[in-house]
């Protein structure tokens, strides 16, 4: 079945639904999809926090994931 096939038949069983309720959930439910797809835009304080972020990466400061895992392991261990 093509992409305008399957948007007819849609629209068909749409058009054949008499239950606001459900009409609103299918809306909700389309206006979710196509918010989903839109680009996020970082905050001041996100973007501040990222740059951040790269500069400690850039500095060397990082711990592995093997010194985190073993840190765990020792509070765990308490």
């Amino acid at each position: 079945m093509s992409t305008l096939e399957f948007k007819k038949l849609l629209i068909s069983k749409i058009d054949d639904i008499d239950d606001i309720e459900l009409l609103r959930l299918v809306y909700k439910l389309l206006d979710y999809s196509s918010k989903s797809e839109s680009i996020y835009h970082f905050t001041g304080e996100e973007k501040t926090d990222v740059e951040l972020g790269i500069q400690q990466v850039k500095d060397g400061l990082v711990i592995s994931d093997e010194e985190i895992q073993s840190e765990i392991d020792k509070w765990l261990e308490k």
